[in-house]
């Protein structure tokens, strides 16, 4: 192995998003390769790339050289453990937390009901809590969740339902419509920000794509809180039945809200 490939050793797991230099670097938590470890040869672009004018096109540059360079598998690596991001934790009710969310479900559900969405409880998935399907204009909660989580989820999927067609670059989707549902908790007096911010941070590339993604969402907000916090409402149906009991599956069929 060359000189110059022994200093551009890199970890690499496709699976997995760090990615480091020889012999350690920040984002592999000094973790080092074994010199005895056999790498694969890749070409790289140089750090200062070398171009050259097209004879055809003197306008045009191209690029005329890369450097090779050698990638292990994060497993060939000696080291401490890579921290891992934490991940959002779910929701749990208090009393005050309760109080507060007492007949919104079913306010929020009227709400979307109106926009012609219709919201079920019987969203079953090994990871998401909840899902908004632009196709079918149906949002649908896993059954289950705490009245907290299930609301912050219902705020999520409402804020795709007011934001998104499917079409939006994904990240940016769910910037906007977890950060709506922070704000919306917020406002009530509802604190998520054990879920949502690292929710956030799951999603976030940049400064930049949060503050993007604010201003979309505060219009959200503002939307979803002008109904909640409206006057009293006369329900046409039966809202303790349809509204999810913590830890507990519907006792019979979801309830799906139709438009009028």
């Amino acid at each position: 192995m060359d000189k110059e490939g022994a200093h551009q050793r890199k970890l690499t797991n496709p699976p997995d998003p760090h990615r480091g230099g020889w012999p350690q670097s920040p984002e592999t938590g000094g973790r080092k390769t074994p010199e005895q470890a056999a790498g694969i040869k890749r070409n790289r672009r140089p750090d200062r790339p070398e171009y050259a004018r097209d004879p055809d096109d003197r306008d045009q540059l191209n690029l005329v050289g890369f450097k090779t360079v050698y990638v292990f598998d994060l497993a060939q690596t000696d080291g401490e453990p890579i921290p891992q991001r934490e991940g959002p934790h779910l929701l749990t009710d208090t009393p005050d937390a309760q109080d507060k969310l007492a007949g919104l479900h079913f306010r929020l559900a009227m709400f979307c009901a109106s926009k012609g969405v219709r919201v079920s409880w019987d969203f079953q998935h090994e990871h998401a809590l909840g899902v908004y399907r632009p196709a079918t204009k149906h949002i649908a909660i896993r059954p289950g969740l705490s009245h907290t989580q299930a609301f912050k989820t219902l705020c999520h999927e409402t804020a795709h339902m007011l934001l998104h067609t499917g079409s939006e670059n994904r990240h940016s989707a769910e910037l906007e419509a977890e950060t709506t549902a922070f704000l919306v908790a917020n406002a009530l007096g509802i604190d998520t920000s054990t879920y949502s911010f690292a929710y956030l941070a799951s999603w976030t590339h940049s400064l930049e794509d949060l503050i993007q993604a604010g201003d979309r969402a505060s219009k959200a907000a503002d939307q979803i809180l002008e109904h909640l916090q409206a006057g009293p409402y006369t329900p046409t149906a039966e809202p303790s039945s349809d509204t999810p009991t913590a830890g507990q599956p519907p006792q019979r069929r979801p309830v799906t809200y139709l438009s009028s």
